[in-house]
């Protein structure tokens, strides 16, 4: 079973203190900060979960993960360096408020991540939005 919850992090202009709030960090490093993160849970499950002939689910949950889906608007080049070269290990740690677990930090690995450009204007390349999965170990 899945569940999905999101959380808009950061709505620009509206509160002068949510600005300044650092949601989430990527290996103990500062990052611009994402306008929008979706924590999702999904369980894992035994190869001993199936269903019955009645259709009855028979389960072994072994764990449950998350899955952070996060984007960013308007990044610059220098800002994009930062995030990308953030999450070049393997596996690499996340500081986020979790909406169940209140502040956490967990071990992620880092899955699709689509950066379009926005415009290069002035010699100065502007990205349209960053998004990255990021799934726990």
């Amino acid at each position: 079973m899945e569940g999905n919850i999101s959380l808009l992090i950061l709505i620009q202009g509206v509160d002068k203190m949510a600005s300044s709030y650092t949601y989430m960090t990527i290996g103990g490093s500062s990052i611009p900060q994402p306008i929008e993160v979706v924590c999702n849970r999904y369980d894992l499950d035994s190869e001993e979960s199936f269903r019955s002939l009645t259709g009855e689910m028979q389960r072994e949950r072994v764990a449950t993960k998350v899955k952070l889906e996060c984007r960013w608007n308007g990044l610059t080049a220098d800002e994009m360096s930062t995030l990308l070269n953030s999450m070049t290990e393997v596996f690499f740690d996340i500081s986020y408020y979790d909406p169940q677990e209140g502040q956490t930090t967990k071990t992620f690995y880092v899955g699709d991540r689509s950066a379009p450009v926005y415009s290069i204007a002035g010699g100065k390349l502007l990205f349209k939005s960053f998004s990255a999965n990021f799934i726990e170990k």
